[in-house]
């Protein structure tokens, strides 16, 4: 029995979905872990991007700790897609960002 899994050169598209549905890449063609650590810098960058904007006595609801312990959950499909959902973003003020996807689409 043959694999029929597509095979790719290695190089991923990073895509950002939003709650809403909007699409936009965030990076041109680059490897796969390269691109994990790319969509969970971006998604930490948009969420210390709220935390700034918020009135000083909501900050704290936002710990920095928190911040750094957010982490993409990956899963591949049968196309050789990445999926990546945020994991331990918690707190009101998150609550739509943590609603965010990432994708990584194979080039090839």
């Amino acid at each position: 029995m043959s694999d029929t899994r597509p095979t790719f050169l290695g190089f991923y598209v990073p895509y950002c979905i939003e709650e809403d549905g909007r699409t936009q890449p965030i990076a041109t063609a680059i490897g796969l872990e390269s691109g994990k650590n790319l969509c969970r810098e971006h998604f930490v960058k948009r969420c210390r991007t709220v935390r700034l904007l918020l009135p000083q006595q909501q900050k704290t609801e936002i710990p920095h700790a928190m911040l750094e312990s957010i982490y993409l959950e990956w899963a591949a499909d049968a196309n050789g897609e990445y999926r990546g959902q945020p994991m331990k973003c918690t707190g009101a003020q998150l609550a739509a960002l943590a609603k965010t996807v990432y994708k990584l689409v194979p080039t090839g």
